[in-house]
């Protein structure tokens, strides 16, 4: 009997996120929506949009917003969700998207209470894959039988060249089963891996996190 082990999903995020409250009265914010892609393929659910300019509030709600959706951020209507440009910003500020925390160079200029519809397709996003080898042959995000599929390899590409980052590992309950500290070679490539616990770990969706 075949008995599912884990599907591993890997998410990479490379910014921190600032706690904060708004108590000043600021000028409507300037609304975003659009589709969103990532090295040409739809961003998946979880994703991290951004966006910053001069006296732009970041940390606060609606700025970044992390997307619900494949494949797009927010919407048109009244209660879809928007990533929203708020603070004492003078009109036709250069605001700049981010996208897990990576420029997208992508720009628009601020306008209160406008809603904008702005579609994003970074092509320059670091990227992170699960493999079933170590040599990194064979992808692999379903994993089977523990017998034969018990470790599974993450390797990524496109990081900071030689830099520090944590690889978080969370279970099919969302519990967090493992950190590790890995540092990318020179040409921006980084791996981990991770053996299961079947005594531990809960079977299901796993998720893969890098940070800083």
């Amino acid at each position: 009997m075949r008995v599912k082990i884990a599907t591993v999903v890997a998410l990479v995020l490379l910014l921190g996120l600032l706690a904060g409250r708004v108590h000043a009265i600021y000028p409507d914010p300037h609304s975003f929506y659009g589709d969103l892609t990532i090295n040409g393929t739809s961003a998946p659910i979880g994703t991290e949009v951004k966006v910053t300019g001069d006296n732009v509030l970041t940390g606060i709600e609606g700025n970044p917003r992390v997307t619900t959706e494949a494949g797009k951020y927010g919407g048109p209507d009244a209660f879809d969700p928007t990533v929203i440009a708020q603070g004492e910003i003078a009109h036709g500020t250069t605001l700049t998207f981010y996208v897990n925390g990576v420029s997208t160079g992508t720009t628009y200029s601020w306008v209160s209470g406008a809603v904008t519809e702005v579609d994003l397709s970074p092509t320059n996003m670091p990227t992170i894959a699960s493999y079933s080898d170590v040599e990194h042959n064979t992808a692999c995000d379903n994993f089977q039988s523990y017998a034969t599929e018990h470790i599974v390899y993450m390797y990524g590409t496109g990081f900071a060249n030689t830099h520090s980052y944590k690889v978080v590992y969370y279970d099919g309950g969302d519990d967090k089963r493992a950190t590790e500290s890995e540092t990318s070679d020179g040409s921006g490539n980084l791996s981990s891996q991770h053996t299961f616990d079947p005594e531990n770990d809960t079977a299901g969706t796993w998720n893969v996190i890098v940070c800083d």
